[in-house]
């Protein structure tokens, strides 16, 4: 299930229940926060309101002060409008509201682990672990049996061959980029240092229309539309980033619902609703010809998308596309609910159905 949270300004009462709900409220394991929209009135009622925020009235957080970043941009806004009027007087009534929300922001002090320059070539006579150690590499060509075990000479002078450098490997690391600082212990770790950019759109509108037959009958139907994206940077800035890609909803929610006195102490109910809602995400870049890597063409082909491969190198910074990153699927739900209230004596009883 998937709930469209409510504007403020569309918002007429809402109630917390945190237990001994009613049978009404069956369905749930938690508490219920019961929401009833606003409608409109026999008078002109109307709002505008926008909350922002900005990068001048906001501090740099201390991680980027500690790498020497300067303060990232940051926009806040939050803005929306309301409507609600009298149809025929007395007995039919609208509402409507618009929300928007936009956001971007920058979190500075990232840090992540690439390569050296020399590394790259295959030159690891520089490279140590934190305790000062060379970090000695073997050749796998030179593997011997001992009989109880295997054993490899290591490369001379640390240095790989030229000739022993996958191609596949050679031409995606023109996508990383070298470090752009010196890094931390003679390991060298968190040579690089960025700033995420993330950023937050999302747009909603309601519409609610009234009528009042009687006194004792009365029937709404409501509409509601929510849609946004969100996502962020990563470290590289190119198809080679190692973050989830760009979310997308986009969700719509229609509601008729009846309401009928049947007498002093009886009260009936009926209420059918739908939601449909898709979500999809996509990779932040899009996807790359797995060719243009080296890799065979019967190898793109058998690919289910095309995206940079995920690479995960011990006591480095892993990239690529993320597993599981692409998304596209949705779903409808809908809801078919009658409910009777009836007082009897100092008694409330409340029974019905919900069908989902």
């Amino acid at each position: 299930d998937f709930a469209i949270p409510p504007t403020p300004d569309s918002t007429q009462e809402f109630q917390i229940l945190t237990n001994s709900a009613g049978p009404q409220f069956g369905r749930s394991g938690g508490g219920v926060l019961n929401v009833v929209t606003r409608s409109g009135t026999n008078q002109w009622h109307g709002s505008a309101y926008e909350d922002f925020r900005n990068d001048r009235t906001e501090a740099n957080n201390f991680f980027a002060n500690a790498h020497n970043q300067a303060r990232g941009p940051f926009h806040f806004n939050l803005f929306g409008a309301s409507a609600g009027a009298p149809i025929r007087k007395d007995k039919t009534f609208f509402f409507a509201d618009y929300q928007g929300h936009r956001a971007r922001s920058s979190l500075a002090g990232q840090l992540a682990t690439l390569p050296t320059a020399l590394q790259r070539q295959g030159d690891f006579s520089q490279t140590y672990n934190q305790s000062g150690q060379l970090v000695t590499l073997y050749d796998p060509n030179t593997t011997q049996s001992t009989g109880t075990g295997y054993v490899r000479s290591a490369y001379p002078g640390n240095r790989i061959p030229s000739s022993q450098i996958n191609a596949v490997a050679a031409k995606m690391l023109p996508y990383i980029p070298l470090p752009n600082q010196p890094g931390t212990g003679p390991a060298g770790v968190n040579n690089f240092a960025w700033a995420q950019q993330a950023f937050v759109n999302s747009d909603q509108w309601n519409v609610r229309i009234d009528q009042r037959f009687s006194d004792r009958h009365s029937l709404f139907g409501r509409i509601t539309r929510n849609t946004g994206n969100s996502g962020n940077t990563g470290p590289f800035n190119n198809v080679a980033d190692n973050v989830l890609g760009i979310d997308v909803s986009h969700v719509i929610n229609g509601v008729l619902n009846d309401t009928l006195t049947l007498n002093a102490t009886t009260l009936l109910n009926l209420r059918f609703g739908v939601t449909r809602r898709y979500e999809g995400r996509t990779p932040i870049h899009g996807g790359i010809d797995l060719t243009s890597l080296g890799f065979p063409a019967s190898v793109a082909s058998a690919a289910t998308q095309q995206v940079f491969p995920a690479m995960s190198v011990a006591n480095y910074t892993s990239w690529g596309d993320p597993s599981g990153d692409a998304i596209r699927r949705g779903n409808d739900i809908y809801t078919l609910v009658g409910d009777t209230t009836w007082v009897r004596g100092s008694h409330t009883l409340i029974f019905g159905a919900d069908v989902r």
